[in-house]
C-alpha cells in the first residue's frame, strides 16, 4: 500500500512511527528556544546590584532577618526595581554539615568569586582570617576616599595587609552596625566582620549598604 492510498489514521500512524524520533527532538528544540527568549528576552530576571554572601555557621545565620534585610537593602540601592534586585545568600561552613553538601557550598562560593557575583561578605574571624591572606578584600579606607563617602571609626577593624604588610582597614566589626547585626546570633562571643569583595563590581552599592546599616535599625 502506497502513502496516497493510506487513510487519514493509517498515514498519521505512519508518520509518527517513522518520525517520532525527530518530531520529539524538534519539539524539545522548540521548548529550549522558547525557553531562553523567556528568559533573556521576554521576562529577564533581575541583575543582581548588590549581593551579600555570608560566610558563617548555619545555626548561627538569622533566617527570620534575611528577608527584612534584603528589602532595605532594596530600599537602599536599587533605582529600577523592574530590572535590579538584591541578594542576602547563606553559603554556610559548619564542620558537622556531610562532605557533599559542603563540597557543592565551597563549589558555588568559588563560582561566584571567579564571577564576580559578590560584593559584601560577612564572615566569622576565621574566615576573615582566611579571605585576608588571600587577598579578597578592598580596601575600604580606599573606597572612602574614592567615593567621598565616610563609614563609622569605630566600626573599623585595622589589619596588616599580607601584601604590603602595612596596616588597612578592610573590613567592619557587624557588631557595630546595628541594621547588620540581627542576622547573626551571636551567642557564641565569637567576632563578625563585613568587607567588600576584591572584584566586586557594585562597589558604590556596598559602600553605600553599610553607610546605611550604620546609621539605621531595621525592624
Amino acid at each position: 500500500m502506497t502513502f496516497e492510498e493510506m487513510t487519514f489514521n493509517e498515514k498519521m500512524e505512519h508518520i509518527w512511527e517513522y518520525y517520532k524520533v525527530h518530531m520529539a527532538v524538534t519539539a524539545g528544540v522548540l521548548l529550549l528556544i522558547g525557553s531562553l527568549l523567556n528568559i533573556y528576552l521576554i521576562n529577564p530576571a533581575p541583575d543582581i546590584i548588590l549581593d551579600v554572601t555570608v560566610r558563617i555557621e548555619g545555626t548561627h545565620f538569622n533566617y527570620d532577618y534575611q528577608e527584612a534585610l534584603e528589602q532595605k537593602l532594596y530600599e537602599y540601592v536599587v533605582k529600577y526595581p523592574e530590572s535590579q534586585t538584591v541578594s542576602v545568600e547563606l553559603l554556610a561552613t559548619d564542620e558537622n554539615m556531610d562532605a557533599n553538601t559542603r563540597m557543592a557550598t565551597e563549589a558555588k562560593f568559588m563560582a561566584k568569586a571567579e564571577v564576580q557575583e559578590m560584593d559584601l561578605f560577612v564572615m566569622d574571624e576565621d574566615n576573615f582570617r582566611y579571605m585576608l591572606s588571600e587577598g579578597f578584600f578592598m580596601d575600604l579606607g580606599q573606597l572612602e576616599t574614592e567615593f567621598n563617602m565616610t563609614l563609622p571609626e569605630e566600626a573599623k577593624i585595622i589589619s596588616t595587609d599580607p601584601a604590603t604588610q602595612e596596616e588597612r582597614v578592610f573590613v567592619l566589626d557587624v557588631k557595630k552596625l546595628p541594621g547588620l547585626e540581627p542576622l547573626i546570633y551571636n551567642g557564641d562571643g565569637k567576632n563578625y566582620y563585613v568587607g567588600v569583595f576584591i572584584r566586586s563590581m557594585s562597589e558604590v552599592n556596598a559602600l553605600t549598604a553599610l553607610q546605611k546599616l550604620s546609621e539605621e535599625i531595621i525592624e
